[in-house]
């Protein structure tokens, strides 16, 4: 089984991002601190992430990254400059 991690940069409160967060545990996610979820995952890491920006405010941020390949496998959202 596949393990990735998906961290967190929210900027609003937390009531905010209830639907995110309901999405994350759809999927088998669980919360390990409270902007970082971990879950098995049969999909791409950009599908997982484009499903997460959905849920997102315009300037929150994401990576999600795979802890079963070194390096490359990793998506990213920072809005940010």
């Amino acid at each position: 089984m596949k393990i990735c991690v998906v961290s967190l940069d929210l900027r609003l409160p937390v009531q905010f991002y209830q639907p995110l967060y309901k999405q994350l545990e759809r999927l088998k996610f669980q919360r390990l601190q409270p902007n970082l979820w971990a879950g098995p995952y049969d999909f791409t890491l950009d599908a997982l992430k484009a499903d997460v920006v959905r849920r997102l405010q315009p300037e929150d941020g994401v990576f999600v990254f795979s802890q079963e390949t070194a390096g490359q496998d990793y998506a990213s959202h920072n809005p940010l400059p």
